[in-house]
């Protein structure tokens, strides 16, 4: 009887090749599912950031930009856009003279949106930003309507270290606050 007892525990204390296989498969299963699960996070987490960076330089633009349009001053003598004019634009820039008298350029240059405010021209945009398809409308004049400003333009960002670009179509519209 003693030797049936010690043969009974011998077999049922081994792994069968089969259960070591279902068990490799579910483990394989697991572990790709757990890859597969931390590869869209860090996808979405990138997303995220690039449409973020956008946003911040965006923005920076319109903050800087809006303040400055809507401040614009008839131009009494034609020196910045044409006498008793608020803006000029040919569609690829924008031109008016600002509160303190001096004359402001938007454009885009390089896929930035830049700004030449009497001789200094500096960048708007980040370097991350690519500005393309830039295009100023302008309706309105003085003294018959309110003049204001549409802004088109398709903005792009990303494309490092693997990740891949977005391009966002973006319009505004700025009026000035100058009526006559």
């Amino acid at each position: 009887m003693t030797r049936i007892f010690r043969k009974k525990i011998f077999v049922e204390t081994g792994v069968t090749l089969l259960e070591l296989v279902v068990a490799l498969g579910l483990f394989s299963v697991v572990m790709l599912s757990a890859t597969q699960i931390f590869n869209m996070v860090m996808q979405a987490q990138r997303d995220a950031i690039i449409s973020q960076q956008m946003q911040e330089d965006m923005r920076y633009l319109m903050e800087i930009m809006t303040k400055e349009v809507r401040m614009a001053q008839v131009d009494k003598h034609g020196t910045c856009v044409d006498a008793n004019k608020v803006y000029y634009t040919n569609g690829n820039y924008l031109d008016f003279m600002n509160i303190e008298g001096q004359c402001v350029r938007y454009f885009e240059q390089g896929g930035r949106f830049m700004v030449r405010r009497g001789g200094t021209t500096e960048a708007v945009t980040s370097d991350n930003v690519e500005i393309s398809n830039l295009n100023f409308i302008q309706f309105g004049e003085v003294p018959l309507e309110q003049p204001r400003i549409v802004i088109n333009a398709d903005i792009e960002i990303g494309g490092e270290g693997g990740v891949p670009r977005k391009t966002v179509d973006f319009q505004t519209s700025i009026s000035t606050r100058h009526y006559e």
